[in-house]
């Protein structure tokens, strides 16, 4: 436990607009400070593949997978979405991860032919979100098919812009979700198309706050707060969705496939419903305790603009806690005794 917990409240009535539409019709939002690296080069999908945890080198043009990044210990150095392109792979991650991805990757880099470019410069991204998200973008470009599965995406072109425009299928929240990666000099006229659309449906743009919102509130864990380089990859709850054991060696492949034949994990990241807010430690995350121990900690919590006030959160409990069914508690701000009851599993997209 080194940071405190990601703490989401705003009783303002914009954000609560905006959580309302992320429910309701659908959230335009611009993504353009998400990390983007682009590999090139012949051995492209060999290096990525034994460099993450997922099967790369199975895909196909216009498919796309999550999956971890590790470091030798198996512990979270960044989650990546990957998307194979025709002459590329594309990576999509965290804000402030650029130079510690590039980093990690770079260090293994010997002989292959594998080059690491910033899109950056010539791509932005963008986010539509929600459950009538779907409609606004068929409202807003004439797709053949827009991408139904979490990972696969398609490219067209449009007779205003120059280049190809690529819409993933990405929630982010519950209900539909699809990120849109746009030529930067189109980036405005996009924004400027979508929010048009949006707003024909009665969808609004929206913000960080309630992208969060909806983000804790759908169990979707995030680097820098839930998947950190303490945690081990399978402690995050997501080895269903962003781990292969069918494939060859990776960088800290060792660790997580021997944590899997052995069964065994000292902690878990889960869902929690908590009765009334917490006490906020400043510089320390809130305890999770049990009974009179402490048992975990919260690394992030949203109190939500719904009628009930919905205080949901997620952290990291011990794995015996779990086992025993114990009751798990943490501290109310006026000194009491708040339930934390657990509110199902973690996601890696929305449900």
């Amino acid at each position: 436990m080194s940071q405190e917990t990601h703490w989401v409240e705003d009783g303002s009535e914009k954000v609560a607009d905006q959580w309302h539409a992320l429910h309701e019709t659908c959230g335009l939002y611009d993504a353009s400070s998400r990390s983007r690296l682009c590999l090139l080069g012949n051995d492209r999908a060999s290096f990525l593949h034994g460099q993450v945890t997922q099967e790369i080198q199975k895909l196909d043009s216009g498919e796309g997978i999550y999956a971890a990044l590790a470091d030798l210990k198996g512990r979270f150095v960044s989650d990546l979405n990957v998307y194979c392109l025709p002459d590329e792979i594309l990576l999509d991650f965290e804000p402030n991860h650029f130079d510690k991805v590039r980093e990690r990757l770079e260090t293994y880099i010997v002989s292959e032919d594998v080059c690491l470019v910033d899109p950056s410069e010539h791509y932005t991204m963008l986010s539509l979100q929600g459950p009538l998200s779907e409609k606004g973008l068929s409202h807003c470009f004439d797709l053949p098919a827009p991408p139904t599965r979490p990972g696969q995406f398609v490219s067209f072109t449009h007779s205003e812009i120059e280049g190809e425009i690529y819409v993933s299928c990405r929630p982010r929240c519950p209900g539909h979700g699809f990120d849109l990666f746009v030529p930067r000099p189109h980036h405005q006229h996009v924004w400027e198309s979508l929010l048009q659309a949006t707003e024909s449906i009665q969808g609004m743009v929206v913000g960080e706050v309630a992208m969060e919102m909806v983000r804790i509130e759908a169990g979707i864990p995030r680097s820098g707060f839930e998947l950190t380089n303490a945690i081990l990859v399978q402690e995050s709850g997501l080895e269903d969705q962003m781990i292969s054991f069918h494939k060859g060696c990776y960088i800290g492949q060792e660790v997580i496939s021997r944590i899997k034949s052995v069964g065994k994990l000292n902690r878990q990241l889960c869902r929690f419903r908590l009765a009334g807010k917490p006490d906020p430690t400043p510089d320390q995350p809130v305890a999770l305790m049990a009974g009179d121990q402490a048992c975990g900690w919260l690394t992030s919590l949203a109190v939500l603009p719904s009628p009930d006030t919905s205080i949901l959160a997620m952290g990291y409990v011990q794995t015996s806690i779990l086992n025993q069914s114990l009751p798990i508690h943490v501290s109310g701000a006026d000194g009491s005794s708040l339930v934390a009851d657990l509110d199902g599993s973690v996601n890696a997209y929305g449900p």
